[in-house]
């Protein structure tokens, strides 16, 4: 089976791999937290691994007091966060206990098939 690169937009030669959601602004109040959701939509069957997520990072500057929703950019910085998450901690053996040995995590590493037919009971 094919490997689906979803990393630079998830194209090879051309066709489109995979289909990604994106924000195109998020702004926070300072000591906010915010969850959001992300998406991705295979267009092909293979190997989908989810490996990092790229953003950037802006500072801004308002511009009128009175309008708070006008602003003008100062920096923008590039950021990325790696994710592969450690797997369960091993424990079997003397050298898994002394040092911090982890198992493999797949959760991020999809298999996408081809679809299947719907079955449908009344």
């Amino acid at each position: 089976s094919s490997g689906i690169n979803a990393e630079y937009g998830g194209r090879v030669a051309g066709k489109e791999q995979v289909s990604t959601s994106m924000l195109e602004q998020l702004v926070l109040a300072p000591e906010e937290d915010l969850v959001i959701s992300l998406s991705v939509t295979p267009h092909q069957e293979g190997n989908l691994t989810i490996a990092a997520l790229n953003y950037h990072l802006v500072s801004t500057k308002s511009v009128d007091p009175v309008n708070k929703d006008a602003s003008v950019m100062e920096n923008m910085i590039p950021g990325r966060i790696s994710l592969f998450p450690r797997g369960p901690r091993l424990n079997n053996t003397k050298e898994q206990r002394v040092g911090e040995v982890y198992g493999v995590d797949n959760r991020l590493n999809l298999l996408v098939s081809p679809p299947l037919p719907r079955l449908e009971i009344d």
